[in-house]
């Protein structure tokens, strides 16, 4: 089954080090293997096929209408396991930049300093088999985008602001 478009919730960090006033350097923890919303289940292989594109790819504001950074051709990425919401999970890590430029669109950091920041990854061609356990195995999905968001990260519950779900 093929979506044409689905919104899952991740994090970022803000790195420690930063060598260029031009730039802010993240980390975004961009995707999980497991299941997302309880609907979707992302494994380790559908997401290191989909890893190697992961580049080049733009990131805007709360409202989609101004570009903030990227997620550059030069973007690392790694896997890592992290502790969030009381859970390990296996994260798919790259590294992207903001623009100082942007500042006014961007997070308050110096006032607002915490470990984890939320932002939205845009996917499209999500290509997908519902299981018999009611989870659609999601095989094969492209990033086409990352929007910066004030609302709360939720692995688990769906809601419209994510997308549409497909019908059974």
């Amino acid at each position: 089954m093929a979506l044409d478009n689905l919104t899952i919730p991740a994090l970022y960090s803000i790195n420690s080090t930063q060598p260029d006033s031009r730039q802010i350097e993240i980390t975004i923890n961009l995707l999980f293997e497991g299941a997302c919303f309880g609907k979707y289940l992302f494994s380790l292989e559908a997401i290191n096929a989909a890893a190697s594109d992961i580049q080049n790819v733009p990131i805007v504001d709360e409202d989609g209408t101004c570009g903030v950074g990227v997620i550059p051709e030069s973007a690392g990425s790694r896997w890592t396991k992290l502790l969030v919401d009381g859970k390990w999970r296996n994260y798919l890590q790259v590294d992207a930049l903001l623009w100082t430029k942007m500042q006014d669109k961007l997070p308050d950091i110096k006032k607002n300093s915490k470990d984890f920041y939320n932002i939205e990854v845009d996917l499209a061609d999500v290509e997908s088999d519902l299981q018999g356990n009611g989870l659609y195995v999601v095989s094969a999905f492209s990033v086409i985008g990352c929007r910066l968001t004030q609302q709360a990260t939720d692995y688990s519950t769906f809601s419209n602001r994510y997308g549409k779900l497909p019908k059974r």
